[in-house]
């Protein structure tokens, strides 16, 4: 019957009927060459449009979740907690969202050696922070002059896919879970406003990827193809209230990172801001001493930072001797504010410049303390040393946008200071690295932290996942991780 079909899937009925209806003789031609081909009478018919309107069908559509009873807090955190506590060939990769790079990956080992680091601002030979700055100048030309502003998102989304899908490649190669910092929801919405930031689609997608994580060039029945995905996260119901952990991914807090000597873990806490002329000649005068090492060729400003009130963290190591090694980058300050041009200072000369100015005799090595004391002398000395603990220094990136470059004051164990510039594969290459892989031994602090205190019962307290500034540095400046 064609009760209930529109009129023309009706003529279609009546049509296909006719055709299935005819003998042999009475086939067209095309229908005769199809049923030479088919060898069946019954499975020979004209081609006829809109077919599948001319039967009776049902669909029924069942959607599938996959492991459903596992998209829980407890179950995926509780599962990974007991690998990590059991498993002894761990890596660890740190990912920071950094100043110069849109995603900076270091991989570490359980010794807290660098595997593998890279930037993402290209992926596939395409220079993505390139082009998210470029469109991000058309868009606040476009509000500017009321035209309409271009479409971002879809070159955002693009960008993430592919870093998601390269960093769940390291996930299953390295063995790995994944260290990031626990940045506020507030802190992210902030930088909404910043186009090439990617902060909180980044973090949504990867949870979602790692949910079920699967690979189109695996067999479906092996493990991480269709049929038997990786399960590593959960998905959370507002990513704000994740915590510490979200299955493999573990958030560690963002203090002290990329600004940090990753081979002694110095890092410079004083408070330099708004200090008098007289509150900088006290300064001065809490330093162990002030001297010309003439075998370094370079001043050394040797002090504990219990001395020094405006500190206000917990050191795990207070005494400290740095030297005016390296060249430091300082932005010009024009008409009330800092400018995009800079100047690039050689410390140890400036220093040298200074005291000359004097009738002071620093050559002979003694302590120059009690011979700073002139109001100008005070007052240059006092930004010498600030730009000596100044570790960070990058150009504008109109001067040079590659350029971002850490620079150690401190001696290390192996008798050398720590350049980004130099240090080859085995340490960080930049800044934006530096944040990475401090991230990376955040994330093995809280490895160790499993291992030394899982019990075969289950049993596991997750304040210990708590990592506090006085833990860090402890951390890192003993290397707690060897």
């Amino acid at each position: 019957s064609t009760q209930g079909y529109s009129s023309a899937a009706s003529d279609v009925y009546k049509r296909q009927k006719y055709y299935n209806d005819k003998s042999d003789k009475e086939l067209s031609d095309e229908a005769a060459k199809l049923k030479d081909i088919v060898g069946h009478h019954e499975t020979t018919k004209d081609i006829v449009k809109d077919y599948r309107y001319t039967y009776d069908k049902y669909f029924l559509h069942m959607p599938i979740t996959i492991n459903f009873k596992a998209n829980k807090t407890s179950f995926i955190n509780d599962r990974i907690l007991q690998y990590i506590a059991t498993e002894k060939e761990l890596h660890v990769i740190g990912i920071d969202r950094g100043e110069r790079n849109l995603i900076y990956v270091s991989v570490i080992d359980t010794c807290g050696n660098i595997v593998e680091q890279k930037s993402f601002n290209i992926v596939n030979g395409y220079d993505y922070q390139i082009k998210l700055k470029q469109q991000e100048g058309a868009r606040q030309t476009a509000r500017k002059e009321w035209k309409e502003i271009g479409k971002i998102k879809e070159i955002k989304e693009g960008y993430l896919s592919l870093v998601i899908h390269e960093i769940s490649k390291m996930v299953i190669k390295y063995n790995a879970i994944i260290a990031m910092e626990d940045l506020s929801y507030g802190f992210k919405k902030g930088r909404f406003k910043v186009e090439r930031q990617v902060y909180q689609k980044f973090e949504t997608m990867l949870i979602n990827k790692l949910n079920y994580l699967v690979f189109k060039d695996i067999s479906i029945t092996e493990n991480g193809g269709l049929l038997k995905g990786y399960q590593l996260t959960y998905i959370p119901d507002k990513l704000k209230n994740v915590g510490h952990q979200c299955g493999c991914i573990f958030y560690v807090p963002a203090a002290y990172t990329s600004k940090i000597d990753p081979t002694t873990g110095f890092v410079n806490i004083f408070k330099f801001k708004d200090l008098t002329v007289d509150a900088k000649r006290e300064f001065i005068k809490k330093f162990d001493s002030i001297r010309y090492d003439s075998e370094k060729n370079l001043f050394c400003f040797t002090f504990d930072y219990n001395n020094f009130i405006t500190q206000n963290t917990v050191m795990s190591k207070s005494s400290w001797s740095v030297y005016t090694y390296g060249v430091r980058i300082k932005r010009r300050f024009v008409n009330g504010r800092f400018s995009n041009e800079s100047d690039t200072i050689d410390i140890t000369k400036d220093m040298e410049k200074t005291l000359e100015m004097t009738d002071i005799n620093w050559r002979d090595g003694h302590d120059l303390r009690q011979d700073i004391i002139d109001y100008e002398i005070v007052q240059h000395i006092f930004e010498i040393f600030k730009l000596t603990v100044q570790m960070r220094n990058s150009l504008s990136e109109l001067e040079d946008r590659d350029y971002d470059r850490l620079i150690s004051p401190v001696l290390n164990e192996n008798n050398i200071f720590y350049d980004s510039a130099k240090a080859g594969d085995a340490l960080p290459k930049d800044a934006d690295a530096n944040g990475a892989y401090c991230i990376a031994l955040k994330g093995l602090y809280e490895i160790k932290q499993i291992t030394e205190n899982w019990k075969e019962d289950g049993k596991f307290s997750r304040d210990k996942l708590k990592i506090s500034n006085k833990d860090w540095f402890d951390f890192i400046q003993n290397k707690r991780y060897l």
